[in-house]
């Protein structure tokens, strides 16, 4: 499924996103933690892979063979040792961060540059520890626009956040 088509299921375009964030004569640092097979980035890489330095995270090397070389594969709660701090403009996570919310949410705040944004989405009940962490003031990052939607699934609620970091 290409980024577009991805996209279109999340309440944020996440594409159309980037693209605005794209700015001429300047390399954008993107990841997506787990990445599963990546497809979705392969025809956006193709047309705007000179404008972003892309990497991605992945728990297996299942991913398309496309992306060899920009995939790293460890979880959510060690990407503090696989990327530098403060150095990713944008990173998104569609799911992976599963099982490993909190430590994956700080390891995203880690890794983005102040001013630097995420889109995360999550799957989780309403009182879990992540989403009462998100929904609290905090000194290192802002919540620009959350959304929670109700798929009934294991009495848990599906949860995407766009927050920016301090």
């Amino acid at each position: 499924t290409a980024l577009s088509e991805y996209s279109e299921r999340l309440p944020m375009n996440a594409q159309r996103w980037l693209l605005e964030k794209m700015k001429p004569g300047k390399v954008l640092n993107v990841l997506d933690v787990g990445i599963g097979k990546g497809t979705q980035w392969i025809e956006f890489l193709q047309r705007h892979g000179s404008q972003v330095n892309f990497a991605g995270t992945a728990l297996t090397r299942k991913y398309d063979p496309q992306l060899e070389g920009k995939i790293k594969i460890v979880h959510a709660a060690a990407l503090h040792r696989r990327f530098e701090p403060n150095s990713m403009d944008v990173v998104t996570a569609h799911f992976g961060i599963h099982g490993q919310e909190l430590e994956g949410v700080e390891n995203i705040i880690h890794l983005l540059k102040p001013g630097g944004e995420a889109l995360i989405v999550i799957h989780a009940p309403d009182d879990s520890p992540i989403v009462d962490q998100l929904n609290r003031p905090n000194k290192h990052y802002e919540i620009i626009r959350d959304h929670k939607e109700n798929y009934e699934v294991m009495d848990a609620f599906h949860y995407d956040f766009h927050l920016r970091k301090k």
